[in-house]
């Protein structure tokens, strides 16, 4: 006969949401974490642009990299691209939803 079908995971509590501020010790402006959040993703988007730029010119001079390295770097820039117009994608979609509201 079969067994029974149970959870295959074990099951844990889930820890209660706090207050980042709370867990640094310091008092942040309203907004300051996800202006830097949005920073630090737009800097990472940035630098993985760079990346990709400078194996594509390194390849392409005969110097170093494989061809597969510079084609993970050229879809990994690409891919953190997409992202990141996906956000600003849904924050304007938020501002306009925003906007429309009547007081």
């Amino acid at each position: 006969m079969a067994e029974p079908i149970g959870p295959t995971l074990p099951t844990r509590g889930i820890s209660p949401i706090t207050d980042p501020s709370a867990r640094a010790g310091q008092a942040q402006a309203p907004g300051e974490g996800f202006t830097k959040a949005l920073g630090g993703l737009v800097e990472q988007v940035n630098r993985l642009q760079h990346e990709a730029s400078e194996a594509i010119t390194q390849f392409a001079a005969g110097d170093g990299e494989n061809l597969h390295e510079v084609m993970l770097a050229v879809n990994k820039a690409e891919l953190s691209f997409k992202f990141l117009m996906e956000a600003r994608n849904k924050l304007v979609e938020a501002y306009q939803e925003v906007m429309r509201m009547q007081l």
